[in-house]
């Protein structure tokens, strides 16, 4: 391993190679391991740092083999130790090297990072062990802790009590800016699309999106496949390479997709719905209400229900219209390879049915 610091950040060199062990071990024999998977994991707040970081990434190799236990649940806390041994270490070079706590420029943490690269391993290890242990392995614990946190809604809502260590920590540690996304990852959602010109609506079920300008890209596709955007008028310049890479399934080269994604009509929420059946998303002249505009870079969660549903309204591009909307094409990029964003349309609604749903709005 190398003497200096500049392995943060990084996947460090170690003595095996951790991916092959996944490929000959755990898809062929994980269900023989339930028992020392589920009591590595009840020991592994006990263990160095370090090694305990490497296990919770062969756990979630485990996970991603088909490994379900119980002792899962632990996994936040565990993560939450980890990342307050690298808070205290971050904080044992500050005042090891007489630097200021409340400094307003960037100038502090620009000097800790240094240390953190270029001091040699032997003059960490003397400011903090098991922080200096612990900011080694931690980027193995977030492989870890992502494959288990995507399979379960419970453990993303646990890791999210955590988002202000994790947000502090990422100024240092830039992978744990993955555990910042975990959270926002939607499991199953039901959905409601209406477009109010028509009073067509249609149901649909929403999994594993990450954020609206994802949701925004899906719909589009979803309405695409469907025939809907030529129903509604709309015109629709369809991308097949970004219609795979928002679902996770582009095998090309990733250089060669396009930059940007946009949107072919609007999309609002039920609050832009107006009593003469039109969309208004305004409160006035280049003043956007806030409640009725679908944010792109908030998660799914953020759009308004009525009943079970979130609701979006679409509408054909008009002059009240933004004249552009686009978004760039890294906020589709899937948090982990087995997700698998989806948004389907499983039913049309009842003319009656939308008509309701408007007069709720």
């Amino acid at each position: 391993m190398s003497t200096s610091f500049e392995t943060y950040g990084k996947e460090p060199t170690f003595e095996f190679d951790a991916n092959a062990i996944d490929s000959m071990f755990f898809d062929t024999h994980w269900a023989q391991l339930d028992d020392p998977i589920n009591d590595s994991i009840e020991s592994l707040s006990s263990f160095d740092p370090y090694k305990a970081c490497l296990l919770c990434k062969l756990i979630g190799f485990a996970v991603e083999s088909g490994f379900d236990g119980p002792t899962l649940k632990l996994i936040p806390s565990f993560c939450e130790r980890i990342t307050n041994l690298c808070l205290e270490f971050i904080e044992d070079i500050r005042k090891a090297n007489n630097l200021p706590a409340d400094d307003e420029s960037d100038d502090t943490d620009d000097k800790i990072y240094e240390i953190l690269s270029k001091s040699p391993h032997t003059q960490l290890l003397e400011i903090n062990a098991d922080g200096h242990r612990a900011c080694m392995g931690y980027n193995y614990m977030v492989l870890g802790v992502m494959a288990v946190a995507i399979r379960d809604g419970d453990i993303r809502k646990e890791l999210s009590k955590y988002r202000d260590k994790f947000e502090e920590i990422a100024t240092f540690l830039g992978h744990f800016n993955y555990l910042l996304r975990v959270p926002d990852l939607c499991d199953k959602e039901d959905f409601i699309v209406i477009n109010p010109e028509t009073k067509r609506g249609w149901e649909c079920v929403a999994y594993h999106i990450e954020n609206n300008f994802s949701l925004m890209s899906l719909v589009q596709f979803a309405l695409y496949h469907k025939g809907l955007m030529s129903d509604l008028g709309v015109e629709f310049d369809y991308n097949e390479d970004i219609d795979l890479f928002v679902r996770n399934k582009f095998e090309g080269n990733h250089e060669e997709l396009p930059t940007r994604d946009g949107a072919a009509l609007d999309i609002f929420t039920y609050h832009a719905y107006q009593s003469d059946g039109t969309c208004n998303p305004w409160l006035e002249k280049n003043n956007i209400n806030p409640a009725a505009w679908v944010w792109g870079e908030a998660p799914v969660d953020t759009i308004a229900k009525i009943g079970n549903n979130r609701i979006i309204l679409i509408e054909k591009k008009n002059e009240r219209s933004l004249q552009s909307r686009t978004w760039d094409i890294a906020f589709l990029a899937p948090i982990h390879k087995q997700v698998e964003p989806k948004f389907e349309i499983t039913r049309e609604l009842e003319t009656a049915e939308v008509v309701n749903l408007l007069k709720s709005s």
